[in-house]
């Protein structure tokens, strides 16, 4: 099951898809989801969320907190909602694109994905490009 906490209204609009779409990149890589969380935040909690958990003191995008056990996911998703909506500001595209590449790249890294080397960080844009491609076209947004 997946859940949205705290969701800003197009999620809310658009949940049911958000859930088929996650569950079917999940599934595509062989994996199940048992329990997911996106709970969104303003920059000031996901700031206080990132200094006690990881250290920095800065507003950050996502946290992921993963529990799942082999191929199954039990994971907690902290959504920085705002710095969100800056890096689409920063990208030139829609605040729901960039949040769609942010919510399945934290379920990438629950999978098994990594970006720590430059290797990596471009098997996982790949990997977010496919995902990406996936949607619903009702969630598309440009």
């Amino acid at each position: 099951m997946i859940k949205f906490l705290q969701a800003p209204n197009w999620v809310r609009d658009n949940r049911e898809e958000l859930q088929g779409w996650l569950t079917d990149v999940v599934e595509a890589r062989k994996c199940l989801v048992k329990e997911a969380s996106f709970v969104f935040y303003n920059n000031q909690e996901i700031q206080e969320a990132n200094l006690e958990f990881l250290g920095h003191d800065y507003p950050t995008d996502v946290i992921t907190f993963d529990y799942s056990e082999a191929n199954i996911l039990i994971v907690e998703v902290l959504l920085g909602w705002e710095r969100i909506q800056e890096q689409a500001g920063e990208l030139g595209i829609s605040k729901e694109e960039e949040l769609s590449r942010v919510m399945v790249h934290a379920l990438l890294h629950c999978i098994g994905y990594n970006d720590r080397t430059q290797s990596e960080k471009s098997i996982m844009r790949r990997e977010e490009d496919k995902c990406l491609l996936l949607r619903p076209k009702k969630l598309i947004v440009s």
